[in-house]
């Protein structure tokens, strides 16, 4: 299998030369080389082109890996509201980060993320199903080096040509 492994190639541009950019790396999966990049901050539209996305907590434990198309989605199944006017990449970063409180359960912080998602059997097996790279979530114990190999074995799990991005 074929990786192009992408670190912040956003980085410096606007908007719409990422946006350009990105659709080069997802034409280049069409082609059947999987591509993973690290991309910060963004724009929806740019975060929804990919296939899957790892959203990474504090410490940097897994808080969400599977389709970009249902991050939005997942954290809402557990009671966050997304706001009209905001990007919704950047308000799961809000979520993840702790600047976000949930609405009505004030118990469930962002240190219970990696626990909510490593306990969700019900979303991960959907994911599984459909061949996300979810099939195999990195577990929220794991530590510096295990991360490291979780995040590559999911990568090789990956059908090819699948578009991945952490952030």
């Amino acid at each position: 299998m074929r990786i192009v492994d992408s670190d912040e190639p956003t980085s410096g541009l606007d908007a719409t030369s990422s946006l350009s950019l990105i659709k080069a790396l997802r034409a280049t999966a069409k082609q059947g080389i999987t591509v993973a990049a690290v991309l910060h901050q963004p724009r929806y539209e740019m975060f929804c082109l990919f296939h899957d996305v790892l959203l990474l907590g504090k410490g940097g434990f897994t808080v969400y890996l599977g389709p970009a198309v249902k991050a939005k989605e997942y954290f809402e199944s557990l009671g966050f509201i997304f706001p009209d006017a905001v990007n919704p990449a950047d308000y799961l970063m809000d979520i993840i980060g702790g600047e976000a409180e949930h609405p009505t359960d004030p118990t469930l912080t962002s240190a219970e993320l990696p626990a909510k998602w490593e306990a969700d059997t019900q979303f991960n097996s959907a994911n599984a199903a459909e061949g996300s790279a979810a099939a195999s979530p990195v577990p929220s114990s794991a530590g510096g080096e295990e991360l490291l190999d979780a995040r590559n074995r999911s990568l090789q799990r990956c059908i090819p040509g699948t578009f991945a991005l952490a952030i």
